[in-house]
């Protein structure tokens, strides 16, 4: 299930990175994103960041690499400033995925389950559930017996 959401996400975090380089760019600052060109199945992770740092060590480089190994996320970075004579390679950010999921869910659940029972207390139950739909309700309901039961 993971997996088949990652296309999705790196969509979203493409989006995101685009925004951040044109803010960049729009302050005077020269960038060129080459979002996607990477393809780690040729060359991977850091093998590949050195292979891109010989060619091109004179120009200021930053390289943010996503992985998902099992129910792991790593983000590493490469970087060098175009004046260092070798790159710097590590891990960003590292987390379980099933368990940050798994929180994101039952925070949600949560805070719907409140809105839920403000709605009891105010009598619109119905009003409430039928904007969510029967599914909806009852996947929620789902979560709350879950976590909580």
């Amino acid at each position: 299930m993971l997996r088949e959401s990652l296309p999705e996400m790196e969509q979203f975090l493409n989006r995101s990175l685009l925004n951040f380089f044109e803010a960049y760019s729009s302050h005077g600052r020269a960038i060129n994103d080459l979002l996607g060109a990477w393809d780690h199945q040729l060359l991977p992770s850091k093998a590949a960041a050195i292979a891109l740092f010989q060619r091109i060590k004179t120009e200021p480089t930053l390289l943010l690499e996503a992985v998902v190994e099992g129910e792991t996320f790593d983000l590493y970075i490469a970087y060098w400033n175009g004046r260092q004579s070798y790159l710097r390679y590590k891990i960003a950010l590292s987390f379980s995925c099933l368990e940050t999921l798994y929180t994101l869910v039952k925070q949600r659940t949560l805070a719907w389950i409140k809105r839920r029972n403000e709605h009891i207390e105010a009598g619109n139950l119905a009003e409430f559930e039928q904007r969510y739909g029967e599914a909806t309700v009852q996947h929620f309901l789902n979560n709350f017996q879950i976590f909580w039961e």
